[in-house]
């Protein structure tokens, strides 16, 4: 390692840099705007989630609660329309390449009725989106954490722990991952290393570039 690590510091600049990030957020998250900034949107909410996560231990029950809570809700409602914008650029994607057409026609019509669903999601995914910015510019998310960790106590090691258990929870898979009828398993173990993926990113540029 570089230096030790404060992990509540580093976790909280860390959740201020995301926050930041989304308050300042004015890119079109439409059907017809780049994908990309739906997804850039979905990145910083999944790393705000991951610090909070990490800080949940020095935080009020109440106010990690809810934050957990409304992060995951406001992830959940951006998920439907992101999934449908992966789902019409796969099979437009696979659709080019076909070379028959009577299948083409058959993708197309599906993709049709994609882009009409997403596009009856747009006002109420930028409506989410706008009282999301207002809740966290209204009740100064970050001001508040930042009051909470300054008053709490607790060591850091209940922080490591935190992060030990993440990585516990990832190799409980295994035994249940190796079959391929357990998709739901996996699925799940994609999201637990997601989550422990973005705990990590929180610290790593405290560690050396071997280890990082």
């Amino acid at each position: 390692m570089k230096t030790s690590i404060n992990l509540t510091k580093t976790g909280y600049k860390y959740l201020k840099n995301q926050i930041d990030k989304l308050e300042g957020f004015n890119g079109n998250i439409s059907k017809d705007s780049d994908i990309e900034n739906l997804h850039k949107v979905r990145v910083a909410v999944r790393k705000s989630l991951g610090s909070i996560l990490l800080l949940k231990p020095l935080l009020s029950k109440n106010l990690s609660n809810d934050l957990v809570d409304r992060f995951q809700s406001f992830l959940g409602e951006l998920g439907k329309a992101r999934d449908l914008d992966v789902h019409i650029l796969f099979l437009t994607e696979y659709m080019d390449r076909l070379e028959k057409n009577n299948l083409k026609q058959g993708i197309k019509r599906f993709i049709l009725r994609l882009n009409q669903k997403r596009e009856k999601i747009d006002p109420h995914i930028q409506e989410v989106l706008l009282k999301f910015n207002k809740w966290l510019q209204k009740k100064d998310i970050a001001g508040i954490i930042k009051d909470q960790l300054k008053r709490n106590k607790t060591t850091e090691i209940s922080l490591a722990k935190n992060i030990s258990d993440k990585a516990n929870r990832i190799v409980l898979y295994h035994s249940k991952v190796i079959f391929p009828e357990n998709i739901e398993e996996l699925h799940d173990l994609r999201k637990e290393i997601k989550h422990f993926r973005y705990t990590l990113d929180i610290c790593i540029d405290r560690f050396d570039d071997m280890f990082s």
